[in-house]
This record gives C-alpha cells, structure tokens and sequence, in this order.
C-alpha cells in the first residue's frame, strides 16, 4: 500500500474514533436533559390571614388591599424563581381576617396598637387549629401566614413553679414576719429588673418551625401593609418551613454547638435542624399541585404599575430602590 493510500486509512480510523468518542459523550448530557424535563415541581400554597394592627396600618382597603396582599405573596415568590432542581411555584390560596376570638388567642390581646410585641413562640402554638374557614383546615402544603403590624419575638411562655413572692403576714408563705427581709426583697427586686432590661427578648421579622411544611405550617411576619417590608422575612419562612429540601441561598438560622442544648425557641429550633438533616422522604406533599397556578402571579411592581398614586418608595422586594432624598 502507498504512502498516500495508507495515510488516507489513518485519516478515516481516526475520524471514525473521534465520532465514537462525542456521541459516548453526548448520550449522557442527553440522559440528564430528559432527566431534567422530568423534575417535578414543588407547590407551596400561602393563605394570609391579617391581624387588627396589619389592617390599621395598611392604607389600602377592599379590593386594593386583596391585591396587596396577592402581591406580597407574589414579591415571595421571586425569592424562589431560580431554583430548578426541583422548582419551586409559591402560590396565592387568598385571605381573611382574624375575627376578634382568634386575635385574642394567637396574638394575646384585642388592642390596635403596636407597642405590645407578639410572643411569636406562643403565637405559632396556636395558629395550628385555624383554618382558612369553618369547614377547610391548614394541612399538606399549604401555609397559614400571619401578617401583624406588631413587633414579634421568639419568646414562649413558661410554667415556672412557686413564682409568688412571700407576703409579710402571710400564714401560707412559709416565713415569720421575723424571717422577712423587706430591704433584702427590695435589692431582689431592684436585680431582677436590671436582669430583665439586659435579656429582653430581641425582635425578629418573622418565625415559623423549621421543615414543618406537610404537617400543618404557619408562620408570623411583620408588615405594616403599606411597602411589602415584610416580603423577605416572608420569603426566609418559606425557606425555613421546607427544612432540609430547600437548596436556595436564602440564609436561615444559623446554630453553633452550644444552641442544641438550650431550652429556648432557638434551641428547639436547631435541634430540629440537626433531627431532620436527612428526612427529605416527609415532604412529599409539595407534589401536590395546587389550582391556580397556571394564573398570571401578582408582584409589588405590577400592584404599583397598576396604583401609580402608591409610591414603591422603600420597598424590600427583589428588584426594588431605595429612597432618594429631593434635597
């Protein structure tokens, strides 16, 4: 065989081997496109529910106000538009207000101001029964969200024994009127309030139980109904009620060693976080999918596109701008 006819041979083994090599290749970027187009996507439905603050602060009312709230929900939803393996649709199921018994159970009293802060552990304890009304309940995936106006804390009541101070006089206290120091009870005193001012409980914008999505899931967020202030505190609530089955950037909690042991909303709350690292196979009622979500969503820009006299000044949904002075 000549020089050219055997280079020839070569040339052809050559290409033949290269073509073998791309379509090996190929077939399993191909095996994972079809995987892709297979992934499910994830529902998680939120029904609002607001409180009597919420409403005296929101300017809105009726109809605008609906839409300020199916915004909020869509400016939420945002948070969550990137992520694909597997999707997430943040959906709106609608809203109600909280009638004046609820109020007083979850939220603790019936005033309209927002001095008196939400102990939000409490709170989340009680939100469980209610349901978006007599005849449906809060269950699979879908979130009962409450909006107040109030500052909320992880606080939770106590049941701490023996809290009565001894009274002077008092048969039942167990001390002679000898044995009562009144200028001793009086430093007591003077040291439990220092002690009190230096641990009060921080605020937080928001609070909800850590992977609690499928089992009957709320929340608490603060928003004064006026900008979506609330839209991100939101938004790390969903991220928190999907437990270890979120894969975002949405910062959650975070715990050191020393958390696990505590006694406290936070502890319980990173003791969770550890329990349920790898529980993912609970979750599957985010398959569900929820009607309406094939609707064209709502967003703060849209909401203000539509009521141009709202000034989105000050908004915290993704997208937004601050403030500029005129000066």
């Amino acid at each position: 065989m000549n020089a050219p006819k055997l280079r020839e041979l070569l040339l052809l083994l050559l290409s033949a081997s290269v073509s073998a090599a791309v379509e090996s290749a190929a077939a399993p970027e191909q095996g994972e496109c079809s995987q892709q187009e297979t992934t499910k996507t994830w529902y998680v439905g939120i029904f609002v529910v607001t409180d009597q603050s919420f409403r005296s602060c929101t300017p809105y009312k009726n109809h605008t106000l609906e839409e300020y709230l199916r915004a909020f929900v869509g400016g939420v939803g945002l948070y969550f538009e990137e992520l694909t393996s597997p999707p997430i649709r943040i959906v709106y199921m609608g809203s109600r207000n909280l009638n004046d018994d609820e109020e007083m159970e979850i939220i603790g009293n019936s005033k309209t101001g927002t001095e008196m802060a939400v102990k939000g552990g409490d709170a989340l304890k009680k939100m469980t029964p209610f349901g978006i009304d007599d005849k449906t309940s809060i269950e699979g995936n879908i979130l009962l969200l409450l909006l107040t106006g109030r500052n909320i804390t992880e606080e939770e009541t106590k049941n701490n024994v023996n809290q009565e101070i001894p009274i002077p006089g008092n048969s039942n206290s167990g001390e002679s009127d000898e044995d009562y120091d009144l200028e001793g009870l009086e430093d007591r005193m003077v040291h439990a309030r220092a002690v009190l001012e230096n641990k009060r409980p921080k605020t937080v914008g928001g609070l909800s139980v850590y992977g609690s999505i499928c089992v009957m899931a709320g929340a608490i967020v603060q928003d004064h109904g006026t900008n979506f202030s609330g839209v991100g505190a939101a938004a790390e609530q969903i991220a928190n009620v999907l437990g270890p089955v979120y894969n975002g950037t949405i910062a959650r909690r975070n715990c050191s060693e020393d958390d696990f042991a505590q006694q406290s909303f936070h502890g319980k709350e990173c003791s969770g976080v550890n329990m349920q690292m790898h529980e993912t196979e609970k979750f599957e009622c985010l398959e569900e999918e929820i009607n309406g979500t094939k609707a064209e969503a709502m967003t703060p820009y849209k909401f203000y596109k539509r009521h141009s006299k709202w000034t989105p000044c000050g908004t915290s949904y993704p997208g937004s701008e601050e403030c500029q002075n005129s000066e």
